[in-house]
């Protein structure tokens, strides 16, 4: 079972006002305008690419909780707000769950002789030629990235599958749909592709477990939202510094 709330949340949550439409809403309006855009940078460099994709993503996702904000008239408690500060706290939860998982999954993909893939990220950083865009990038995928996520998944669709299901069931299936959901940035042209695919999905259901308990057990996002930017910062650290480990 999942542990007992922390003492400031209330035993059971709060009715939520999202439905499975809403979810449609904002996954379909965060993967639409990326799609749109893609294909006219596909041949672009990398410094454009970023520059066009990133806002691109997180606009889309951005209008979607917008909207789905204004037709049910939610409250930021609806989204799993306010974020404290006592929250921060979250980031040793994801540092602990990167361990965790590169400890459990890594003699996996070890053994399986895989093509890593984060050369392919670590190559396409190393073009961008603009530091502004590079830090836009950065705080993107560190602070941007894990709070649209967040207030999507544990928000929005946590609150939607709640109403109907219990709270590890809600865990379970929210988890799921997070991973299936990255699918979409694996590069389909890897050696192997689907078993490259499956372990990548198991690596972020597991950790999406952490966060989904976080947002069951706080009734907010607020610890997640830090445990989440914690594993993003560590997995671009490590893609940074490829290059010069393999120099």
């Amino acid at each position: 079972m999942l542990p007992t709330p922390a003492p400031d949340a209330p035993t059971e949550p709060r009715p939520s006002p999202f439905s499975g439409s809403d979810v449609a809403i904002v996954l379909g309006c965060a993967l639409l305008l990326p799609l749109l855009v893609a294909p006219a940078v596909t041949e672009l460099s990398a410094t454009t690419v970023f520059g066009l994709l990133l806002p691109a993503q997180w606009l889309g996702n951005g209008i979607g909780l917008f909207i789905v904000a204004r037709r049910r008239r939610a409250t930021e408690a609806d989204f799993g707000l306010p974020i404290l500060p006592r929250d921060f706290g979250g980031i040793g939860v994801g540092m602990l769950a990167f361990i965790a998982v590169l400890s459990l999954l890594g003699p996996l993909v070890e053994s399986l002789d895989l093509e890593d893939t984060s050369q392919v990220a670590a190559a396409a950083f190393g073009e961008i030629d603009s530091p502004l865009l590079l830090a836009a990038a950065i705080i993107s995928i560190c602070v941007l990235a894990p709070l649209m996520e967040e207030m999507t998944y544990r928000g929005v669709l946590h609150g939607a599958l709640r109403n109907r299901l219990g709270g590890i069931a809600t865990v379970l299936v929210g988890s799921a749909i997070f991973s299936v959901a990255h699918l979409s940035g694996l590069e389909t042209e890897v050696d192997r592709y689907w078993v490259v695919a499956g372990i990548s999905m198991l690596q972020i259901f597991l950790f999406a477990l952490v966060l989904g308990w976080l947002r069951e057990r706080d009734r907010r996002i607020g610890r997640a939202f830090f445990a989440h930017g914690a594993w993003n910062a560590i997995n671009l650290i490590a893609i940074l510094s490829l290059p010069y480990l393999e120099g």
